[in-house]
Order: C-alpha cells, then structure tokens, then sequence
C-alpha cells in the first residue's frame, strides 16, 4: 500500500532527514516508527512498576499538620534553651 505525502514541507524535511542519515525515506520512517514503539512499551513498563507505589501512597491518607511550636519546644528542651 502506498501513501501520497502532499505536505511539501513535511516530505522536504523528511527527504532531508533521510538524506542526512544516509537512509531512504522508507528506512527512515521504519526506525523513526521503532524508536517511537519502543519508548511507549517503556513507558508503560515504567507505568507498571510505579503502580505498587503509587497504591501504597493512596493507603498513607493525609498527613496531620504540622505543629511547629511543639517541635520548636522539643528542640529547645534538647538545646537547653539556647
């Protein structure tokens, strides 16, 4: 099956990228096709892994607030009030 490009600046720069690379249009977008699969199967491998993760943090809830004069107290307690 064949395609028909008639955006002319687009087949310009793919003509120039093929040339550039020493590699005919069909070479060209063969790889170009490759390198855009493998890097949506690793993101995906990296979506998979962060999902244990992402599960445990969901688990955690909301962390109470912080109360700063009682850490402020304790750290002077242990300073000596200095």
């Amino acid at each position: 099956m064949g395609y028909v490009i008639k955006d002319e600046p687009l087949l310009g720069k793919i003509n120039a990228l093929a040339k550039r690379r020493n590699r005919t249009v069909i070479d060209l977008l063969r790889d170009l096709i490759k390198a855009e699969e493998d890097r949506d199967a690793s993101t995906r491998r990296f979506l998979e892994r962060v999902k244990p993760v992402q599960a445990k943090v969901k688990t955690t809830g909301t962390p109470s607030p912080v109360d700063w004069s009682e850490i402020k107290r304790h750290d002077d307690e242990l300073s000596g009030g200095l």
